[in-house]
C-alpha cells in the first residue's frame, strides 16, 4: 500500500476539497468545523481530536448529508480507513 503521506495527497486532500470544504470551510465553518486548514497530514496529526469526529460521522454516514452529492462509497471508505489508522498510530496522550 501506499505510504500515509501518499495516501493523503491521493485520497484524502482530493476527498477534502472535493466532499467536504464547500461547507467545512473558514467562511461556512458549519458545525464550527474548518476542514480546509488541513493541508498536510501534519496538520491533521496534530488535530486528532477533529479527526475522531470526522470518522464517527463519516462511519455513520452522515456525511456528506444526503442532500449533497455523493461521492463514491469506495473512497468515502478509503478515506475512513486512513483516518482510523492515524488515529491507531497516535500516542495514548494524543487519543
Amino acid at each position: 500500500g501506499a505510504s500515509p503521506e501518499a495516501a493523503f495527497t491521493k485520497t484524502v486532500k482530493p476527498y477534502l476539497t472535493t466532499d467536504c470544504n464547500g461547507c467545512h470551510n473558514a467562511k461556512n465553518k458549519q458545525a464550527n468545523l474548518d476542514l480546509e486548514q488541513y493541508k498536510t497530514i501534519e496538520s491533521v496529526r496534530a488535530d486528532l481530536k477533529v479527526w475522531r469526529k470526522v470518522a464517527w460521522k463519516l462511519d455513520m454516514a452522515d456525511m456528506p448529508p444526503e442532500k449533497s452529492p455523493q461521492p463514491p462509497a469506495s473512497i468515502g471508505r478509503t478515506v475512513l480507513k486512513w483516518i482510523n489508522a492515524e488515529l491507531d498510530k497516535a500516542p495514548a496522550a494524543g487519543k
